[in-house]
């Protein structure tokens, strides 16, 4: 099965092993060179943004809710006090948070 783009979603990026070795495998299975990472925790620690430093990783969007020891020009940070805000809101007042899940808008329209 060809795989034109890709996006890998991870809860927390520590290292950037497993997201180093899910690209790979990805562009072996003939995933276009273009691919996104998305975040909830970006830790980055160690080594991070070398083993992360594949030519094929065009951007990785983390939360704001870590802030990383270093920077890389890739990463763009999404902010995620509105997104809560709006979910305690909809919880306090009996509304729906399935409702908010189809609200999230792009990626790019929240980077900072």
């Amino acid at each position: 099965m060809r795989c034109d783009a890709w996006t890998g979603f991870l809860s927390r990026l520590s290292t950037g092993g497993t997201i180093a070795r899910a690209v790979e495998a990805q562009l072996e299975a003939g995933a276009r060179p273009e691919i996104v990472v998305a975040v909830t925790h970006g830790l980055f620690v160690g080594e991070a943004w070398v083993t992360l430093s594949h030519p094929a990783i065009r951007e990785i969007f983390a939360t704001d809710s870590v802030v990383p020891a270093r920077w890389d020009r890739r990463l763009k940070t999404v902010g995620i006090a509105p997104l809560i805000a709006a979910a305690v809101r909809r919880l306090l007042g009996g509304g729906s948070l399935s409702e908010l899940y189809q609200e999230v808008p792009d990626l790019h329209k929240l980077a900072l």
